[in-house]
């Protein structure tokens, strides 16, 4: 078991297990217990606390929304099926469903970006390309339809769609602002599917860069 003490109120307190996710420490006080975030300078660690003990070990199940939309394909000039997530800046475990919350997503606006081209909102959202842990996901599921490649713009490699028709690649940031239209005037999507995932420590570790909150 672990043990650890609340710096704010100087009481003890034993674990049943304590995770560490950036500047948080995720703890559950028994077997299959409800879990509690803590700021990490409110918790001081006891000798012997295990923080690895649980790294393959789900601690539950999540699940990504997969829309699909269609767009014209800028090589070809056919129409093809776009897939994605659409996921909240704030907490990428949460799916951002419609009707869309525009002031929620607004909360995490790159106000900068808007400012230099506002015919972007730069809404506070993550879609294909942006999360690998789900990048992950949709390329080992659907491997025809999606495809890690290089971009020139971005200057890096991450997933894409590709086009049903001539296979080219239909890149994130055409993804990005169609997405933020759709939110900007309220267009809904198909969803196209849902995929449940195991939440684990590697995955999470994986997310490191991201808020999230299992």
């Amino acid at each position: 078991m672990n043990k650890f003490v609340n710096t704010k109120t100087g009481k003890l307190y034993t674990a049943y297990s304590i995770r560490e996710i950036g500047d948080k420490y995720v703890v559950v006080f028994k077997k299959g217990g409800k879990e509690y975030t803590y700021d990490r300078y409110t918790i001081d660690l006891m000798t012997g606390c295990d923080l690895s003990s649980t790294n393959d070990v789900p601690t539950s199940t999540g699940k990504l929304i997969v829309y699909s939309y269609d767009k014209t394909c800028y090589n070809c000039g056919e129409k093809t099926q776009i897939l994605t997530y659409i996921v909240y800046t704030g907490n990428i475990l949460d799916n951002f469903t419609y009707p869309w919350d525009k002031i929620k997503a607004l909360k995490y606006q790159n106000t900068e970006l808007h400012m230099i081209n506002e015919d972007i909102e730069y809404y506070g959202v993550k879609v294909l390309g942006d999360v690998f842990s789900f990048d992950e996901i949709m390329v080992n599921k659907y491997p025809k339809r999606i495809s890690v490649a290089y971009s020139k713009t971005l200057r890096r490699s991450y997933a894409m769609n590709i086009c049903e028709h001539c296979k080219a690649i239909q890149g994130k940031n055409f993804v990005y602002k169609d997405i933020n239209r759709f939110i900007r005037d309220m267009t809904p999507l198909n969803v196209f599917d849902t995929i449940s995932f195991q939440i684990t420590n590697d995955f999470l570790k994986k997310c490191k860069n991201h808020y999230i909150t299992p």
